[in-house]
């Protein structure tokens, strides 16, 4: 259902990782999310589009969206699921979690993704 969708919107004030978010990405689905979500990615990555929690902003976006032709949204759909396989992936985590373990432990440097 979700690859049949040419964008997934995604308003929330406050939401953590959102799981609808990167299973859209993967079946290169651009996203519309909004800033109470953890998606600034979608701008940084031109895989979506992440906007204020209003009606306006939302209306911006669909209309933005719908204003692309297949081609865009294909390539931003193709952005997307290379963001989500490039930081997102099982793999990824999992030696993001062994270096920050490894750290936490006195056994490594602090890791790159651990902000002050």
């Amino acid at each position: 259902m979700l690859a049949s969708l040419t964008c997934l919107v995604v308003p929330s004030d406050f939401e953590n990782f959102g799981i609808i978010t990167p299973e859209a990405l993967l079946q290169e689905v651009p996203v519309i999310a909004t800033t109470g979500s953890p998606w600034q990615d979608l701008d940084t990555f031109r895989c979506g589009w992440w906007v204020n929690n209003s009606v306006d902003a939302l209306t911006g976006a669909v209309r933005e969206a719908l204003s692309l032709d297949e081609e865009e949204l294909q390539a931003m759909g193709k952005r997307g699921r290379r963001l989500i396989l490039d930081r997102y992936s099982v793999d990824v985590v999992s030696r993001q979690m062994e270096q920050l373990y490894a750290w936490v432990a006195g056994k490594g440097d602090k890791p790159e993704f651990v902000y002050d």
